[in-house]
């Protein structure tokens, strides 16, 4: 059912011309050119193309129609035709904005939310919690609800400055249901739903709403047992809240986001305005085609970080594309934005894409690495190394060398705050709510994909080096491994200077083989040891006080628990301890560095240092690991070094996961990546840095919390709701929560975290994109799964 409302006003005369048209068929140009005749509601599938490519023409079709080609007359004489350029001077796609139909909002004299289609997790926060699951009825997708339900709404509260409309597209099937409506927690009323399908119009208040994030809960009096064994009370399958009554909603049964026929268009024909919250890159511009008409038929602009508005303004054009500049809107860096396209005549777009110039990649080496060692090291904050963070204290010689001559990520984040979900998720390259490894309780399951047996089944001799005694055979940590030794459960010595004379040997004996090892050393992990020579770089020798030598982790527990209080000076010992333990490690680090030079061994090698996750020490609180997702846990070091394949001395902004690494170690050492890995193979960001957009990271904690970084900030969403807001940039240790006071951040945030929720047991990476940057396969995927996720 479609609507093609030319203006806002509503007359007797529209009203019947509404009626008319909701008994016409609409149509849409095939990718050919072609009319295919389909009601709004039929959906088709267009073939997979990655969110990266080309642009050279702006266009995705060539279609016309003859209007293009009437003669220009005025005052009944015929006018000089405009003459266009043929097409928009090349650039390269960075985000598709069809592809990405369902990250976008969509406008009709306010907010247009389908509950029928994938993007609804944007507003039921990725049904995390909120107590909203899909399914269908009588064959159409809806959104079923319990008794009650919460969906989160992002309205400016001026759009509702004279009061708003609620409507409602509702399914029910119980008889004497009622509906009570609370906005922000305020009720607005109860009201009787009919058996069948209805849309209730409910008004409410300027004062019940607020700018940013509105929440909207629907509470039902009664409730029914269906056959998956859930109660339900009400099938959702729409909901607008608008600035002033729209009779021809009343009539609507289904709202689709894209038109009819094998290629997805953008729906400016029955919205106003499609917005999307994104993190665009540096030196954008936004690439738009249409089919008809040489009149530009949509007006660009944006809302910064700030919340102003700003129109982009028309730089190139054809007689059917345009290209509108970004840059200004983001800065030199890239930033957050809600972008709009709001149509000035009904339309419908063809290509919807933001590009970036061509530039030079960055090279890699033809020649794979014969070598691959990652330098785990367990509990290291990235805080600790001058890479990260310059101005530190702390001495790590051999660290500073590689990062210097290789490729530092800036912004890591570890899956989980603690050992056995973040060793899982590294050497799988699998988020810990598919890996499912996240207490003692349960082991690395058999049939999930696996770094080290990859290098195995290659004839890769492969070693497990490991100080940290989960990461064994006992948990399932052996897999794959040739060759293993865990300090641990063998009862002896685990410091750097005892895994070094087990790594030296085996070194020697197998040089002339291609060789892998996992060497996860723990220095700085509890206990911390006294080192004279190393903790003496960071405090006096005077000491005496409750951190005794080692420091253990029942004293750490003793002080979580409130039972010890440290005072500063035991502060100070017990950071000392742990950032000697930091340089220690180092020392050994830089015994492997020069074994590989002096046995010629150093260029061919791919060495990765990478932590587990990091210890806080007070920022919160508290001190150890495990029990947060602030940075001072999840926030890691992730450097690579290679000097025959990788380029020297490159950073690199873009957020990434830990379990980023095993594709990405597979594909430079030419291994094939296995297709369930979920991570991402990291060689296209490095040769393609310069264009690329901020990408979120993702941690988690058990079922409690959850965190997004994306670009300069942070979101950590815990017990539903509640959610904490930071700015990295400018707060690096997250001391300033500034929940509520950046609309346009959070809401890109929470949209992103949205898609990770609800999809992130099924998301690969290399299928499906990023959740800010989607690929048209994931839309696919997304369609064909709704109805059984979320």
């Amino acid at each position: 059912m479609t609507l093609v409302l030319q203006n806002q006003r509503v007359t007797i005369a529209t009203i019947v011309t509404w009626a008319l048209l909701l008994l016409i068929p609409v149509w849409s140009c095939g990718k050919n050119g072609g009319a295919t005749t389909k009601q709004l509601g039929d959906r088709s599938t267009e073939t997979a193309e990655t969110p990266t490519k080309p642009n050279p023409s702006g266009n995705k079709s060539d279609s016309r129609t003859a209007g293009d080609n009437a003669p220009n007359t005025k005052n009944g004489t015929t006018a000089p035709a405009r003459s266009y350029k043929k097409s928009l001077d090349p650039r390269r796609v960075s985000i598709d904005l069809i592809d990405n139909r369902y990250l976008a909002h969509l406008h009709r004299g306010g907010a247009v939310v389908p509950l029928n289609d994938p993007g609804v997790v944007k507003f039921i926060q990725g049904a995390w919690k909120t107590r909203f699951h899909s399914t269908k009825v009588d064959g159409r997708q809806v959104l079923k609800i319990g008794r009650q339900g919460v969906l989160y709404v992002p309205l400016r509260k001026s759009l509702c400055k004279d009061g708003c409309r609620l409507y409602v597209g509702i399914d029910e099937k119980h008889k004497d249901q009622k509906v009570t409506v609370f906005m922000n927690e305020t009720q607005i009323g109860t009201r009787p739903v009919p058996n069948g399908y209805s849309v209730l119009d409910i008004p409410i208040g300027a004062q019940h709403f607020i700018d940013g994030e509105n929440r909207l809960r629907l509470f039902f009096a009664h409730s029914r047992s269906l056959p998956d064994h859930r109660r339900a009370a009400a099938f959702l399958r729409w909901l607008a809240i608008v600035k002033k009554a729209d009779p021809a909603l009343l009539e609507v049964e289904e709202i689709w986001r894209t038109g009819t026929g094998r290629v997805q268009k953008m729906n400016l024909l029955d919205l106003e305005a499609w917005s999307w919250h994104l993190p665009i890159p540096p030196n954008a511009a936004l690439d738009l085609s249409w089919g008809d008409g040489e009149e530009i038929p949509v007006t660009i602009s944006a809302r910064t970080r700030d919340g102003k508005r700003k129109t982009a303004p028309l730089i190139d054009r054809t007689k059917l594309s345009a290209r509108f500049d970004l840059s200004e809107l983001v800065g030199e860096d890239g930033d957050v934005i809600e972008l709009s396209i709001a149509r000035s005549r009904p339309i419908e777009l063809t290509t919807a894409n933001i590009t970036t110039p061509l530039v030079d990649l960055e090279e890699i080496g033809a020649e794979p690495p014969k070598y691959v060692l990652i330098w785990m090291v367990d509990t290291l904050r990235r805080d600790r190394l001058k890479a990260y963070v310059p101005s530190t204290r702390v001495q790590t010689p051999a660290m500073n060398e590689l990062a210097a001559n290789g490729v530092v990520f800036e912004d890591a984040i570890v899956q989980g705050g603690h050992s056995i979900p973040s060793h899982t998720s590294i050497l799988t390259g699998l988020y810990p709510s598919v890996h499912k490894h996240k207490t003692p309780k349960t082991r690395v399951g058999r049939s999930l994909p696996y770094q080290p047996s990859v290098f195995s089944r290659n004839h890769w001799r492969t070693l497990l080096l490991s100080s940290n005694g989960y990461v064994s055979k006992k948990w399932g940590f052996k897999r794959g491994f040739k060759d293993y030794k865990n300090f641990i459960r063998d009862g002896v010595p685990s410091q750097g200077d005892r895994v070094w004379r087990w790594l030296k040997p085996w070194l020697e004996r197998h040089k002339k083989r291609n060789l892998y090892a996992y060497i996860n050393s723990s220095d700085p992990h509890v206990a911390y040891r006294f080192r004279k020579d190393y903790t003496l770089l960071y405090d006096s020798d005077d000491y005496k006080g409750k951190v005794a030598n080692p420091a253990t982790g029942k004293l750490l527990a003793k002080v979580k628990a409130g039972k010890i209080k440290l005072k500063d000076r035991d502060k100070q010992r017990l950071e000392a301890m742990y950032d000697g333990e930091v340089t220690f490690n180092d020392a050994y680090l830089g015994e492997l560095v020069a074994f590989l030079k002096e046995h010629d061994m150093f260029d061919d090698t791919l060495i990765a240092i990478i932590s587990d996750h990091g210890d806080e020490f007070f920022e919160h609180g508290g001190v150890g690991h495990g029990h947060s997702l602030y940075s001072e846990l999840i926030r890691i070091p992730f450097i690579f070094h290679h000097p025959k394949g990788l380029p020297s001395g490159l950073r690199i902004s873009q957020g990434v996961e830990a379990m980023d690494i095993g594709p990405t170690l597979l594909a430079l050492a030419g291994l094939p990546v296995p297709e369930d890995m979920q991570g991402a193979d990291l060689t296209h960001l490095i040769r393609n840095h310069k264009t690329r957009p901020p990408r979120p990271a993702f941690a988690s904690h058990g079922n409690v919390s959850v965190a997004i970084h994306l670009g300069r900030e942070k979101m950590i969403l815990r017990h539903g709701s509640d959610y904490e807001l930071y700015d990295l940039k400018e707060d690096p240790s997250e001391q300033t929560n500034l929940k509520g006071s950046l609309p346009i951040v959070e809401r890109a945030l929470k949209d992103a975290l949205s898609f990770h929720l609800a999809y992130g047991n099924r998301w690969k990476k290399a299928r499906h994109g990023l959740p800010t940057n989607q690929s048209e396969v994931f839309a696919q995927d997304a369609e064909a799964l709704w109805g059984t996720s979320p």
